[in-house]
């Protein structure tokens, strides 16, 4: 009778954790190994090594709500690091699923853009592996960005939009964890929380922003080509993080 009880009881803790929904907020920890970013780079970077921080450690938050997300940095690295290391600051990312619309406010290189577009697409391919993350089983897929950078993501299917860190979305569930392991970077969902998040209109970004004019990603990229084709030969996998 008790392992009936026992088994009951759980069924039911199953039950209650598989809720399906489509609000939530969900935080992540953003890790780059900066010294293995700038590998190979010759003998003055091995100097510089000394400086820097191993690690660059970001929080990030995302809103979801009903048929669109807002993704943006709650607590910034306390490492300062020089411009050309990080090309891009934090970034603010206002997505419509229904519209297939996205709208972006993300300082690269000391400039501030405010990017109108279309949703990126993203060739997924599912995988069987799955893994645990922030409470939630997810479901391992990868894609190439721009047919050159290998990403991989987990995928929750409790949670039903589907978005995830930066501009990366397009699985049937909010990613939780994602990784570019030719950039050294990962982003992991540290919690979850299953509410209805307050939509931040208005936020200081936004309104050092205010009089931007919008701009496509195409025009974006060009103009980062120009300023950095002469700085390394990895400079188009920069530019594409720096738009992920």
């Amino acid at each position: 009778m008790n392992r009936i009880k026992a088994l009951i009881l759980m069924l039911c803790c199953l039950q209650a954790k598989a809720q399906f929904t489509d609000t939530a907020v969900v935080v992540y920890e953003k890790k780059t190994n900066l010294h293995k970013m700038f590998e190979n780079q010759g003998d003055w970077f091995e100097q510089m090594k000394k400086m820097i921080p191993k690690y660059k450690v970001e929080s990030y938050t995302l809103q979801l709500l009903p048929g669109q997300s807002f993704y943006y940095m709650s607590a910034e690295s306390d490492a300062r690091l020089p411009a050309w290391m990080t090309v891009s600051s934090p970034a603010e990312i206002l997505s419509g699923f229904d519209s297939s619309r996205l709208l972006v406010r993300k300082e690269i290189l000391d400039k501030n853009y405010l990017i109108a577009d279309s949703l990126p697409v993203y060739n997924w391919h599912v995988m069987a592996e799955r893994r645990s993350i922030a409470g939630y089983e997810c479901r391992k897929a990868w894609t190439k960005v721009k047919d050159s950078l290998l990403l991989f993501a987990w995928y929750a299917e409790e949670l039903l939009l589907p978005a995830g860190p930066e501009t990366v979305q397009g699985l049937p569930g909010t990613i939780l964890g994602m990784a570019v392991p030719e950039m050294h970077t990962t982003w992991f969902a540290t919690s979850v929380q299953v509410k209805k998040p307050v939509l931040q209109v208005e936020t200081p970004l936004s309104r050092k922003m205010k009089k931007a004019k919008p701009v496509s990603y195409r025009q974006v990229e060009t103009t980062l080509q120009d300023l950095l084709k002469d700085w390394d030969k990895g400079y188009k996998k920069r530019i594409i993080m720096a738009l992920l």
